[in-house]
């Protein structure tokens, strides 16, 4: 398997997610961070985007996820990101972290924070 790396960082998006009624009466603005494996050596030749993943693409599907409906979990939210990227984009290995900073605020923390990896083998 390749250890090439296209990495989205900090990505922010909205979404309708949270346990409590209060937490689901609007979106709340989650960070997300995408990182896709693929091989990248045939467009490190060929400098060519069809070689490789549309950066914009995937930023797409992020989003587009986050309002496909409401999620109760930041787990589910990732999950589901994480499996549309694997469909949408052809990659071997995709890794999402969502981090919600509005969820241990009244603890002090900067966020709390899931991450998942899936690989297109299962």
């Amino acid at each position: 398997m390749s250890v090439d790396r296209i990495v989205v960082a900090e990505l922010p998006v909205r979404a309708l997610v949270g346990v409590t009624e209060e937490e689901r009466t609007a979106e709340q603005e989650l960070i997300v961070d995408v990182e896709l494996t693929l091989d990248l050596r045939a467009a490190g030749r060929s400098d060519d985007l069809g070689d490789t993943v549309d950066y914009e693409r995937a930023c797409r599907t992020v989003v587009d996820v986050a309002a496909s409906r409401p999620f109760q979990l930041i787990e589910a939210l990732a999950a589901r990101t994480a499996e549309a990227l694997l469909a949408d984009l052809g990659v071997a290995e995709v890794l999402v972290r969502v981090r919600k900073p509005s969820a241990l605020r009244a603890w002090g923390a900067r966020h709390a924070a899931v991450e998942i990896r899936r690989t297109r083998d299962g």
